[in-house]
């Protein structure tokens, strides 16, 4: 069997371990996670586009990307990236096999350390990006946020929570106030979070962030005025394909256009570009 026949016989979410677990594997293997300047994606809708759009404006800033995101749409090697190409499929199977050897090593016991599906694909994607060494990680949650085998890492550069809405009630909790308490355990002590609000979650985020010290940037639907269409005009056989919007932030003004007819993909552009401004401004990273 090859590594993704291997990897579909894992467990998908009997089995997972406690945080303390994992970590204690990712210090066995050397911390490869410490040395990487991480940022910890999270939230129920648009997580996975924000995490793209703000690839995008690191790589178009001159930075090397790597990017950890589930699930993926075609082939499993997309979950992990550098600068938008995914990891190629000989080096997949290296990486999976280094992984195991780690974890035969690592065996104590009679249960041993067997990572479930989503577990695997994380560290796999930690010895990858350890190889790599892009000069940022974005790290997209797999389910919820305070439990999620992402959240081992210790000190990301900055954390960003996206639109909350009910989700994997079973395991987070039947309320969307709830479910964002659970998202909100990904923020750090003294990291700069990024976060989108409405009238349910808005005091969770600013609480969480009011207990760990963090600063708080805050985004809501309201900021996000004239969305229109393009390509313009009257004819209704026209295929509208792009939209394109005005943004005024707390340090600049923006015009933005996006290759898709979504309007919905607006809030998560905004939500991006506040976390580059975070970066910039409150993280201290220069040339964004």
């Amino acid at each position: 069997m090859n590594a993704e026949e291997q990897i579909e016989k894992l467990p998908r979410f009997d089995g997972k371990h406690s945080l303390s677990d994992t970590r204690a594997f990712l210090d066995y293997i050397g911390a490869p996670d410490d040395n990487m300047r991480m940022i910890h994606v999270a939230g129920t809708n648009g997580k996975g586009s924000v995490c793209s759009y703000l690839s995008n404006i690191l790589q178009c800033a001159g930075f090397r990307v790597g990017l950890f995101t589930s699930p993926h749409l075609v082939s499993i090697t997309e979950r992990m990236m550098t600068d938008g190409v995914p990891v190629s499929e000989e080096r997949f199977e290296k990486l999976f096999n280094r992984l195991f050897e780690k974890i035969d090593e690592y065996q104590t016991g009679s249960t041993g350390f067997v990572p479930t599906y989503f577990e695997c694909l994380f560290l796999m994607s930690m010895l990858y990006f350890d190889e790599e060494k892009p000069d940022f990680v974005i790290l997209e949650t797999g389910l919820g946020g305070r439990l999620d085998a992402t959240n081992v890492i210790r000190k990301p550069v900055l954390t960003v929570i996206t639109r909350i809405a009910k989700d994997h009630e079973k395991y987070l909790g039947d309320t969307v106030r709830l479910i964002a308490a659970e998202k909100a355990g990904i923020m750090k002590k003294n990291v700069p979070a990024v976060v989108f609000t409405d009238s349910e979650t808005a005091d969770v985020f600013r609480d969480r962030a009011r207990e760990l010290g963090s600063s708080l940037t805050s985004v809501s639907s309201g900021e996000i005025p004239d969305i229109r269409r393009f390509p313009a005009g009257d004819d209704e056989e026209v295929v509208k394909s792009a939209i394109a919007f005005s943004y005024k932030s707390r340090y600049d003004d923006y015009e933005v256009v996006l290759d898709t007819p979504a309007v919905y993909q607006a809030e998560n552009a905004v939500i991006a570009l506040s976390a580059a401004e975070v970066l910039r401004h409150d993280a201290g990273v220069c040339g964004i």
